[in-house]
């Protein structure tokens, strides 16, 4: 009788078992894959922009648009077995193929307008990594929580992004640029912790 009693104990205990190493197996491992294609630059602090990644050809015949940079911050969310940490991707990169430059439009000011575009790009890249080793996924459906986060992630960026077009009136205003330069480097350098070094 007593063996059994003990085995009684020993089965009521296992789902909580269970559930202790599940959530164990759900620490965040960040990761970032394969460029996409050769034509994919991800942000590097090395490794600013310069008019020769602006490849594409320019849509607008009229001249009308001066340039048009690509950015992306695509993520991404894995797990092999239910026993294995969450993989997650998340990064910053331009496409040179769809990015272009009018020649006769070409300047200091509108490369570095370019410039802290990406900028703000890898400050959003690196708040989500920030905040995903931080996170309590759910160990058995970490999906919902993981979209949460990128949608309102995606929301704050393109809130900032328009704030910083209006403020430097497209890049035409020196003085605007120079401030959310000084701004965004403050940033950057606050999260240097979550910059992936030569990706």
């Amino acid at each position: 009788m007593r063996t059994s009693r003990q085995k009684c104990g020993m089965s009521k205990k296992l789902p909580a078992l269970l559930l202790v190493l599940l959530t164990a197996c759900t620490q965040v491992v960040l990761t970032v894959p394969p460029a996409p294609d050769i034509h994919a630059l991800y942000w590097r602090s090395d490794r600013p922009l310069t008019w020769a990644d602006f490849q594409g050809r320019p849509f607008d015949s009229s001249n009308s648009i001066a340039c048009e940079i690509h950015l992306l911050n695509p993520s991404g969310l894995g797990r092999m077995t239910l026993y294995q940490p969450i993989e997650i991707s998340v990064y910053a990169y331009m496409d040179r193929s769809r990015s272009w430059v009018q020649p006769e439009y070409k300047s200091a000011n509108l490369l570095l307008y370019n410039q802290l575009l990406f900028d703000l790009y890898e400050i959003q890249t690196r708040r989500l990594r920030q905040e995903f080793k931080s996170t309590s996924f759910n160990p058995l459906n970490p999906l919902p929580r993981f979209n949460q986060i990128i949608n309102a992630a995606n929301k704050v960026l393109q809130n900032r992004i328009g704030q910083f077009r209006r403020e430097t009136n497209l890049g035409q205003d020196t003085a605007a640029l120079a401030e959310w330069r000084k701004e965004l480097q403050r940033e950057l350098n606050e999260l240097s912790a979550f910059e992936i070094k030569n990706p």
